[in-house]
């Protein structure tokens, strides 16, 4: 999870700056932008608690219509005041462009932030995946950065992928405000951090109160997943009323997935809450991918734990070497004055250039979901490879 950001009230976390050159792969445009013009728009969600939707899709351009503008890295401190803007780069869609309903309906992909992250901080990723014909649905969480709160997302952001869905497909029936843009019988969800447990949940993967307390009991006192130990355990009661359950289940607790959900990525996410057996119960296709020098997840507990635990017939593990946490998250390209006086390196990563990065993770999270999502024979063959043609990249695959 968001380490870094939990404790950046309670401790300072050291990051670099220096850079070096990540070759991408070649011989496909998964990391080219696609054929269809973006567009993007904001909604609000009714549900258990208040989901503001952002959503990145294939666009009909008008004359009108003005491709671009500012998209924010942004933090989320306090309900009372906007999100703390880490950084700026400019965006490449079209705000409230009309759909494109000439190839639709198009396959639909949830993609969860971090955690206290906005939706917007991934709108690189957002408006990449709908270049290539995805609907891409962003949920902002009513969450802040505060430690204290993490159970209660534990809970509750699983309900709330669900509820989402339950939304996109009321709209997408005849009659309806999205009716031809969009299919939701078989979605992906796509995470960062907490946004990967998130996926992993929504995917079929189960908490496991005895295999995680057994986890976090062998730690060593300097390892950063016993933030994960101190954030969750001593609130397991809470968490289990809050879940609607009688006691805290000795082993696995329910399964939170939606049927729905065809195929998970998890981008530096967290698995520890789920340890060996819950991660067992997780069967669709996955794509981990994480950040080897990452002290937030750290790689092996993390993207590593989730290829070789999770019980899916086809999955692929993505080890950027060195990376670290925040390569995952926005684009950089202004960095603001209160993220270069904050302990926490947003926007600087020791061997990895962010564009860089984003390059060869947009390749392989869009070869995955062509692959998952359209069955496409090309991407399943580029995911076949047993050797990653990048450059400071290694690669796992099964299945495929």
């Amino acid at each position: 999870m968001l380490i870094s950001l939990a404790r950046l009230m309670l401790m300072m976390v050291p990051g670099g700056d220096a850079s070096a050159e990540v070759v991408t792969p070649s011989g496909s445009d998964y990391s080219d932008p696609g054929s269809y013009s973006v567009g993007t728009r904001t909604i609000s969600v009714p549900g258990e608690r208040r989901i503001d939707l952002r959503l990145w899709y294939p666009a009909a351009l008008s004359d009108r219509d003005r491709p671009g503008g500012t998209e924010a890295f942004g933090l989320r401190v306090a309900r009372e005041v906007a999100p703390v803007t880490v950084a700026t780069w400019e965006g490449g869609a079209s705000r409230n462009a009309a759909f494109n309903l000439s190839d639709g309906p198009y396959p639909a992909v949830l993609l969860s932030p971090g955690f206290a992250l906005t939706s917007s901080t991934y709108a690189w990723l957002g408006e990449h995946l709908a270049s290539h014909g995805f609907v891409v649905l962003s949920p902002d969480y009513d969450e802040v950065l505060n430690p204290g709160e993490l159970w209660q997302s534990t809970v509750t952001r699983p309900r709330e992928i669900s509820t989402v869905l339950d939304f996109a497909e009321a709209q997408a029936r005849p009659g309806g405000d999205w009716q031809g843009l969009l299919q939701t019988g078989r979605a992906a969800v796509v995470g960062h951090s907490y946004g990967g447990y998130t996926a992993q949940a929504s995917a079929g993967a189960r908490l496991d109160t005895a295999g995680f307390t057994q986890e976090c009991s062998d730690l060593e006192s300097s390892d950063p997943r016993l933030f994960l130990c101190e954030a969750l355990l001593p609130r397991l009661d809470s968490m289990a009323a809050a879940a609607g359950l009688d006691e805290v289940p000795s082993g696995l607790w329910p399964d939170w997935s939606d049927s729905r959900v065809a195929a998970a990525v998890s981008l530096a996410g967290d698995s520890a809450p789920f340890a060996r057996d819950g991660l067992a119960a997780l069967d669709v296709p996955v794509l981990a991918i994480g950040g080897t020098g990452d002290r937030d997840t750290p790689y092996a507990a993390g993207a590593r734990a989730t290829f070789d635990r999770t019980a899916s017939r086809r999955k692929v593990e993505v080890g950027l070497r060195d990376a670290k946490h925040f390569v995952f998250a926005g684009r950089c390209e202004s960095v603001r004055l209160v993220a270069r006086l904050m302990p926490v390196a947003f926007c600087s990563d020791p061997g990895w250039q962010r564009a860089r990065a984003h390059d060869v993770i947009e390749y392989y999270v869009t070869a995955f979901l062509q692959a998952e999502l359209r069955a496409d024979p090309a991407a399943m063959a580029e995911l076949s490879h047993g050797e990653a043609p990048d450059t400071g990249v290694d690669l796992r695959t099964r299945g495929y």
